[in-house]
């Protein structure tokens, strides 16, 4: 008998309750994840969330510039004549060089007959280069479109990776990202590609980074060569004085 029950009871009574169970778990006692949409997939289906904020960065930036979209062969946000257009020019004028094999960074085809040297202007030789598949198939004015749509999504996105580095949440790096990318004095130069490209300063930002911790390093690593070396030295001498 124990306290009045038998032990077949009370084993009988324990085995009732699951194993492992303690004090029944309430809805509130632990944090529900079903919010996120990741969690709607399945793993292995799941986008990184990097990818994540590309495209809501992507998806803002084409909000920008949306009355644009209604027409973006043909239309663009601040109008084709100033410097919209001697960008579009530029964008065109990279595809046009490779075909008829002049050179990209020199053209007499404006200021004609002394001709111009592009590398005074920001011509965006790169950018040209990259949309020469877009710019031959459907024009200069979708390149430059899309030119200032990447201008925006790029630089936020690689602000928040550069920002992503330094703090513990996503939500955080993205809120950076956006106040770097959106910003009033890059969005103050929506018609100029070459001040909305910002992209390349957070990605400086992070090889920085990734260069002073080499740096730090390989300075740990001659640090401790050093003292292996002086305590090798050390016991050679005392070993030598023992012998």
């Amino acid at each position: 008998m124990i306290q009045g029950r038998t032990a077949v009871e009370v084993q009988a009574t324990e085995t009732l309750e699951p194993v492992g169970a303690g004090t029944p778990a309430r809805a509130g006692d632990q944090p529900s994840r079903r919010w996120l949409p990741r969690r709607w997939l399945p793993r292995r289906w799941r986008p990184p969330v990097q990818l994540l904020f590309l495209l809501v960065f992507l998806g803002l930036a084409v909000c920008v510039y949306l009355p644009a979209w209604s027409s973006p062969t043909t239309r663009t946000l601040r109008g084709g004549d100033g410097d919209p257009a001697i960008f579009m020019w530029f964008l065109r004028w990279v595809p046009f060089a490779l075909a008829h094999g002049h050179d990209l960074l020199v053209t007499h085809h404006l200021n004609y007959p002394d001709g111009v040297n592009l590398m005074w202007n920001t011509s965006l030789p790169l950018p040209g280069l990259l949309l020469t598949p877009v710019t031959d198939a459907w024009g200069p004015v979708l390149s430059f479109n899309l030119v200032l749509v990447l201008g925006y999504g790029l630089s936020a996105w690689c602000a928040y990776l550069a920002i992503r580095r330094f703090v513990p949440g996503h939500l955080a790096a993205g809120v950076g990202g956006l106040v770097y990318g959106f910003s009033p004095a890059i969005l103050g130069q929506a018609a100029h590609p070459h001040m909305t490209l910002a992209f390349l300063v957070p990605l400086l930002l992070l090889a920085m980074t990734a260069l002073l911790a080499l740096a730090m390093l390989l300075l740990v690593v001659l640090t401790n060569l050093r003292r292996v070396r002086e305590r090798w030295a050390y016991a050679t001498k005392a070993f030598a004085v023992a012998w």
